[in-house]
């Protein structure tokens, strides 16, 4: 397969993932992976993991998948990358040996172990929360943040837990739901995303970092939490440059977090501000989720 084409179907795939899994399932398998590059094979089968295994649910059939990408390309099985989507898989399907037996594999390969080790275990983490057992998957990652905050591990371990975190908070935000115990997950993942994107991301990971906080203190009642940390979320962009996109979310989160506290003068200032951004918007799919936002504080 022609990079450009690969690199077009992946980076599009995660666009519309979410809402046409069947259609991207069906492209993925239709699609000749001999050849691909090592870092191209772990793009694939992470997007094939979530698409395949957590949104349809189908873990069988993501096992398969893997089987035909490696099949392709087997003198990549053995790579630790590689070996921990397929552990993913093998764990998933219940195929409790075989996921040993891959897990070894990845281990073995690895330089050093532990970084691999908590990235694997990571993955599985979110896979579990993707696939509805958050409480282990939190278990599993929250065991993984602490370890990373007692030892020295690679940068790119690191980057890998901020985006676990990143997108395991994300999950509980879209499944929220008024259980006490969710409510600490959350925000302790969250606030684990923001630990781990100080520490190996740029300004504008720190800056979004801050913003799913806000959203976060948001879902669990602490409205004032919520708008400290939207407006540190905007301090970070105003001491770094200009991100006009992300501001106009933020404002939309301290907007919320003002209303909720019955100060309509700073909500509607902070919303006439998000709006002003947005006019200048010609994304209408960004323009669409805006609006979506905006008018559920439809109060000026």
């Amino acid at each position: 397969m022609e990079s450009q084409n690969f690199a077009e179907l992946i980076q599009n795939g995660w666009i519309y993932h979410e809402t046409e899994s069947d259609r991207l399932a069906a492209e993925l398998e239709n699609t000749s992976c001999k050849g691909l590059t090592v870092a191209q094979i772990s793009q694939c089968l992470q997007l094939s993991n979530h698409t395949i295994g957590e949104h349809l649910g189908d873990w069988l059939r993501a096992r398969k998948f893997i089987q035909s990408v490696l099949e392709a390309n087997p003198s990549s099985s053995k790579d630790s990358s590689i070996a921990c989507h397929r552990y993913v898989a093998e764990y998933m399907s219940g195929n409790q040996n075989a996921s040993l037996r891959v897990e070894l594999d990845a281990l073995s390969s690895a330089d050093p172990v532990l970084g691999t080790y908590i990235a694997l275990k990571s993955m599985l983490a979110a896979a579990l929360v993707g696939s509805g057992s958050w409480d282990k998957g939190f278990e599993i990652l929250n065991a993984l943040n602490e370890t990373a905050t007692k030892h020295e591990i690679p940068n790119s371990t690191i980057r890998t837990l901020a985006i676990t975190n990143n997108n395991v908070a994300n999950e509980f935000l879209s499944t929220y739901s008024p259980n006490e115990r969710q409510r600490e997950a959350l925000l302790e993942c969250a606030e684990s995303a923001l630990v781990f994107w100080k520490m190996c991301g740029t300004w504008l990971n720190e800056e979004r970092a801050l913003y799913l906080l806000s959203l976060a203190h948001a879902n669990t009642g602490d409205l004032n939490q919520s708008l400290d940390h939207a407006q540190a979320a905007l301090r970070v962009i105003q001491s770094n440059g200009e991100e006009p996109v992300d501001e106009a979310f933020i404002r939309l989160a301290a907007a919320k977090a003002y209303l909720g506290m019955d100060d309509l003068e700073n909500a509607r200032n902070e919303l006439e501000h998000s709006d002003k951004i947005a006019e200048a918007w010609s994304d209408e799919a960004i323009k669409e989720e805006y609006q979506s936002l905006r008018s559920k504080l439809a109060f000026v």
